[in-house]
């Protein structure tokens, strides 16, 4: 039994993997629809999803065909670059009111710094609207995400979007404020590239001293996930604690953090997530000088 369809406009990185979760998990099942502007990657997901409806047309009328049989509710999910979105919400707005549909429409974007106010003046009156945070990890099922709905989310679509979510992002975060999605976005949504940059350089470094990059690599990259499922495991021991454990007072360990420290590494990492959080928030100012009065 259909519960709900569900779209994904701009069906890229993160869209595949909100597919491959759905269709991994058979308890809820949704009518799915997808989109690409380009023509060899609405082909690629063709390939890959056989039986899914794939367009390169956000009004493709058969996303917008009758509700017979395809749930009480029509979840678009907005996966494109931030700059597109009022575009994307353009295109929503004349497909759905054209089209006299009686589901109700829930709109996800997991566009950065696009607002709540901003999502409803693009789109039709009284839209249910979620914004999410994910991160790229999404993509083996170990994302973290945030989400915020506006005042005409119900309860109940809030959860299940959430469900939508869990299927590739075990930690789901409902967010009290909506602004708190811009520091989102700089912590754990950047928070893979920081990973990736720090595993970068410790391998760098052993490769500097003889260690096989691949070796080093497999060390590093273990270790690391050792210590995020320890950490994870031992939720009532903080990561100050955590980090004591590992340096033993006058060990190696201590030493290379009090290097870390000298060179002041946590005054980068905070001066770094606060360019990203200006950014993320500059975004909804962009996103307004692209779509110009357009709508």
């Amino acid at each position: 039994m259909i519960s709900s369809q569900l779209t994904i406009v701009g069906c890229g990185v993160f869209g595949r993997a909100i597919v491959n979760g759905l269709l991994s998990d058979t308890s809820q099942s949704y009518s799915l629809s997808l989109t690409h502007r380009r023509p060899d990657a609405a082909k690629r997901l063709q390939n890959d999803y056989p039986n899914v409806l794939i367009t390169t047309d956000n009004t493709d009328v058969r996303i917008w065909r009758s509700p017979q049989d395809l749930g009480t509710k029509h979840i678009v999910v907005i996966a494109t670059q931030p700059r597109y979105t009022g575009d994307v919400c353009r295109d929503i707005r004349q497909a759905f009111l054209a089209a006299d549909r009686t589901q109700q429409l829930v709109v996800v974007t997991v566009c950065p710094g696009i607002t709540i106010k901003q999502l409803e003046s693009w789109l039709p009156l009284n839209t249910s609207i979620v914004r999410a945070m994910p991160n790229t990890p999404i993509a083996v099922r170990q994302g973290a995400t945030g989400i915020f709905p506006n005042q005409c989310t119900s309860s109940v679509v809030a959860s299940e979007v959430q469900s939508i979510f869990k299927r590739m992002s075990p930690v789901v975060a409902l967010l009290p404020r909506e602004d708190l999605l811009d520091i989102v976005a700089s912590i754990s949504g950047s928070a893979p590239a920081y990973f990736f940059y720090l595993l970068q350089n410790l391998v760098a470094s052993g490769a500097a001293r003889g260690l096989p990059i691949d070796i080093g690599r497999d060390l590093v990259v273990q270790s690391c996930l050792g210590a995020a499922v320890l950490a994870q495991t031992a939720p009532k021991t903080t990561l100050l604690e955590l980090l004591g454990h590992v340096c033993v007072p006058g060990g190696s360990t201590e030493k290379a953090i009090q290097t870390l420290d000298r060179f002041k590494s946590s005054m980068a990492i905070q001066a770094a997530v606060e360019e990203s959080w200006h950014a993320n928030c500059a975004m909804s100012k962009e996103a307004l000088t692209e779509m110009g009065n357009i709508l």
